[in-house]
């Protein structure tokens, strides 16, 4: 499975005065189990959810 590590992730948008992401960090590895695990990013409309996804993206 592969890895994912953020490390105290930013995101701020030209324009707009609140930062849509401020210092995440999340580091999401190998399962324990060894079956295939979800990890769910949950929270309020406009909280930067999606914006976060972004940023793993690339």
């Amino acid at each position: 499975m592969p890895h994912l590590t953020l490390d105290n992730v930013t995101v701020h948008y030209d324009g707009q005065p609140a930062r849509a992401v401020e210092r995440v960090s999340i580091d999401i590895g190998k399962s324990e189990s060894g079956r295939g695990d979800f990890v769910v990013l949950v929270g309020r409309s406009g909280c930067g959810k999606t914006s976060l996804l972004n940023v793993a993206a690339g």
